[in-house]
């Protein structure tokens, strides 16, 4: 079995420079999504199944790294359709003790809708960084 953080290694490749999967870019949805990068609203990205939120989700992460300049490593994307991500309490947390010490960083959740109670649970804990949510609900957050 995986540990919690080679969970995260895997579902992050730019924190090792590797190159991911950004699709082709839809400017009219990312443009609306783009201007709620710099607050700490939780942006919410709902739609039926295989509409294009999760690869919204990879433009965002890789338009905050090639044009934002942003540390590879601040920015935590985790499948929750991915069955050890049950046992993550806080993948936040492991993020900032075990790869990015820095302040702000964007978590980034894909199918959201399959952990119960993490939306809440994780804003709370987390109130400095913007969440941004992906799935049948898709989330990103700073």
């Amino acid at each position: 079995m995986p540990s919690v953080l080679d969970l995260l290694v895997a579902l992050n490749p730019w924190w090792s420079n590797k190159p991911f999967e950004a699709g082709i870019r839809r400017e009219n949805y990312f443009a609306k999504i783009q201007k709620y990068l710099k607050t700490t609203e939780i942006v919410v990205l709902t739609g039926v199944r295989r509409s294009g939120k999760t690869t919204l989700l990879f433009q965002i992460i890789d338009d905050l790294i090639r044009n934002r300049q942003l540390d590879p490593r601040s920015i935590l994307f985790v499948n929750c359709d991915e069955p050890e991500v049950t046992r993550l309490d806080n993948p936040l947390e492991t993020n900032r003790r075990d790869v990015y010490g820095g302040d702000a960083a964007y978590l980034i959740l894909d199918e959201l809708q399959t952990i119960d109670g993490w939306v809440k649970s994780l804003y709370d804990q987390n109130r400095q960084s913007a969440p941004h949510w992906s799935g049948e609900v898709n989330a990103v957050h700073r």
